[in-house]
């Protein structure tokens, strides 16, 4: 799944960072470098947050670019698990998501998801629909 260009190398790019400063400083600028790696594992944690959010099969359609009758279809197939609770609607979580390479909205799923359910998710560790 891509969140956005770039974003899934910002961890990377962060670590890259703080062992370049350390490295020329010499290591004076510890704090500063461990700040970029604190960073680091933040971007990191809001990932998996977002990759673990819940969507329902509107919304599921809305992110990969598929119709909802083909996400359905890929359900039944069993490429695709439905990770609702007994009695709730058909939910899928992001990550694991097929992609539409020509969906014009591959760019970002964080804009697909509301600012409300990208917060849901890494407060309640991958659930955005509570």
């Amino acid at each position: 799944m891509r969140l956005a260009p770039g974003l899934y190398e910002l961890p990377e790019r962060f670590r890259a960072n703080a062992a370049e400063l350390e490295r020329l400083s010499g290591g004076a600028a510890r704090s500063t470098a461990r700040i970029w790696e604190m960073a680091a594992n933040e971007v990191e944690a809001a990932l998996r947050a977002v990759a673990e959010a819940k969507v329902s099969v509107a919304e599921a359609a809305e992110v990969s670019g598929y119709s909802a009758k083909h996400l359905r279809r890929m359900q039944r197939d069993g490429r695709l698990v439905d990770v609702s609770s007994e009695g709730e609607p058909v939910m899928y979580r992001v990550g694991d998501l097929p992609r539409k390479p020509s969906h014009s909205g591959a760019e970002s799923d964080v804009v697909s998801l509301s600012h409300v359910q990208a917060a849901r998710a890494a407060v309640r560790g991958g659930d955005s629909t509570a």
